[in-house]
């Protein structure tokens, strides 16, 4: 007896594609036809999907956000790129300046942070994005982050730059430029980097790249109402493992789908950078709420390269609480480790 209400600003209408649902469904619309067109209409006109094509050194894209109307938004695939990118603009202004956890021109925002500093670079980003913000100047800034500020943030940037993802994450992406329709000149900009051994991709997009790729080379408009022919897509360019998962699903062969079946293809641990913390750990006093808001996610083959130690033991590497024992700060996280290590081994970063 329930009313399901499918509302998103990147809907995949999934009850039309074959591979999904075996026959087509009716899902009556709660929007009639003349307002759904004047909305169109709206967001046609509220923000332009423009894309470089040839692609960027990280100096080019520094020099072409600086350049950019501001607040800026910039969002990279991986959280290593990031942090890189933000540490360039910041060298690129000069330093850091005495603004804590960040530069005057630049803010960070990725899971490299715990959760209480997520927290609280979200609240500066909206204190200095509020319309009748006391400096009506603050524009010169911009916020570096992964596909974290993408969903369940209410930010609206004057500009935006998406390293090429996927369709659904452009459009997310763009929900966060020009969000209340407050800039006549809104854009974001999607691009490629060139290789540089700093910089890593993300392996689970491959396939969704080269289709919005695909996209821009056929000029077709970015729109809502591509979702659905993106996924298709997707679907049809995969390895064949859905179908197989698919087949044990239906002998009910649960165990072997919960075995297969992954939505993050890594095994992650977790990682604690206060000090206090790690020694009440030790001690049996600190319980699960205090680990989600202190610890960090960090994937165990990047732990094994950085041969972190362990604070708890266990028979499973998975099980175990590591102690994160390189440089953290409340701007680039565990990253300012991660890049200080860089540095010393000549440029081979980790994660």
């Amino acid at each position: 007896s329930c009313y399901w209400v499918l509302a998103s600003g990147s809907l995949v209408e999934f009850w039309k594609i074959r591979e999904i649902s075996e026959q087509e469904r009716c899902v009556p619309q709660l929007v009639e036809h003349s307002l759904r067109q004047q909305l169109t209409r709206y967001e046609d006109h509220r923000i332009q999907y423009q894309v470089i094509e040839e692609p960027l050194s990280r100096k080019a894209l520094i020099e072409k956000i600086k350049a950019s109307p501001g607040p800026r938004l910039v969002i990279m695939n991986t959280v290593q790129s990031a942090a890189v990118i933000a540490n360039d603009l910041v060298q690129s202004y000069g330093g850091e300046t005495e603004i804590p956890g960040a530069c005057e021109h630049v803010m960070h925002l990725s899971t490299a942070l715990t959760a209480e500093d997520r927290e609280a670079t979200v609240e500066a980003i909206k204190k200095r994005l509020k319309p009748d913000c006391e400096d009506d100047c603050d524009t010169d800034w911009t916020l570096v982050a992964t596909s974290c500020v993408e969903a369940g943030v209410d930010f609206s940037f004057h500009t935006g730059f998406r390293e090429i993802s996927s369709l659904l994450s452009l459009l997310q992406a763009a929900g966060r430029i020009g969000r209340n329709g407050e800039y006549n000149d809104s854009r974001i900009w999607s691009f490629t980097m060139q290789d540089d051994k700093q910089l890593t991709s993300n392996r689970s997009t491959v396939d969704s790249e080269k289709i919005l790729q695909r996209f821009f080379q056929r000029k077709m408009p970015i729109s809502p109402q591509l979702c659905t022919r993106a996924i298709v897509a997707e679907l049809s360019s995969g390895t064949g493992k859905e179908q197989a998962l698919l087949k044990e699903e239906q002998k009910r062969n649960y165990a072997e789908v919960g075995a297969r079946f992954k939505v993050i293809d890594s095994e992650t641990v977790i990682v604690i950078v206060d000090e206090d913390l790690k020694q009440r750990i030790r001690y049996g006093q600190c319980d699960w709420r205090e680990l989600q808001r202190k610890g960090i996610p960090v994937r165990l083959d990047h732990v094994k390269k950085l041969a972190l130690p362990k604070l708890i033991k266990n028979e499973k590497e998975v099980d175990c609480i590591y102690n994160w024992n390189l440089r953290y700060d409340s701007f680039l996280g565990i990253m300012s480790g991660v890049l200080d290590e860089a540095a010393s081994r000549n440029g081979n970063l980790f994660c």
